[in-house]
């Protein structure tokens, strides 16, 4: 038909980079490693990826500005996310996180304005600064135990999640992790918790209560600053709060 979008297929096996225009790349079998500028040829047309078992790292910057590409999923044999890894793929709406990856980079989602749902394995063990920052259309977010630490600005601004439950495996919540997340109505912080930085959860204004477990001994500045919803603060024995809220 005339209105459909011409397919390009490509294999890559690990030597030079993606020649331009192509739509779909599979990986060879032998490739490990994929590097940072593999796709600067074709940032424009690529739409489908497909990795291999086999490779462990994704490396920094790999698909940054993929503009077309729609969703991308992770082998069990992936043990890291390289930073700003898919940085400003907007039209990245699907990510699959299989379970051996352990940690996503910093910024390494960062703008994925299209993304609206991703669950953690239990295999990820952080996840590092800015690494999901405007992801204006992400509803849900599914952290399983074995996060240990969520990052400075982890989820800012992603003004449609409306959830978070925080597993009892997390130790600490960055500063500004999630600022300006202003429909998140239920925080759910679970026995283990230790600190909650900095601005955390500044400018949630849907955010209606919140209930703090014996665990957590310190909140930081403004960690719940313009919360304007907020209607009932349940503080437990051991807490120190520093700062204003």
């Amino acid at each position: 038909m005339a209105n459909e979008i011409p397919t390009w297929e490509f294999v890559y096996t690990g030597e030079g980079n993606v020649p331009q225009g192509v739509t779909h790349v599979k990986f060879a079998p032998g490739v490990i490693n994929l590097h940072q500028s593999v796709f600067d040829d074709c940032r424009i047309s690529l739409r489908v990826v497909v990795l291999n078992e086999g490779i462990q790292t994704i490396g920094d910057y790999a698909f940054w500005d993929c503009s077309s590409l729609e969703s991308i999923s992770f082998p069990s044999t992936v043990v890291s996310i390289g930073e700003g890894t898919f940085q400003v793929c907007r039209s990245l709406r699907e990510v699959v996180l299989n379970e051996g990856i352990q940690t996503i980079g910093y910024s390494a989602f960062n703008g994925c304005s299209s993304l609206e749902s991703i669950t953690f394995p239990s295999t990820v063990v952080s996840i590092d600064e800015w690494a999901f920052r405007a992801c204006w259309s992400l509803r849900e977010v599914v952290l399983n135990e074995g996060i240990q630490t969520i990052g400075h600005g982890a989820f800012y601004g992603c003004s449609s999640l409306e959830k978070i439950t925080i597993p009892s495996t997390i130790i600490s919540i960055g500063s500004q992790a999630f600022h300006d997340c202003g429909s998140l109505r239920v925080v759910v912080l679970n026995e283990g918790i230790q600190t909650i930085g900095d601005d955390a959860f500044h400018g949630c204004s849907s955010l209606e209560s919140i209930r703090f477990p014996s665990t957590v001994i310190s909140i930081g500045q403004l960690a719940f600053y313009e919360c304007r919803s907020l209607r009932e603060v349940v503080l437990n024995e051991g807490i120190q709060i520093t700062y204003p809220l």
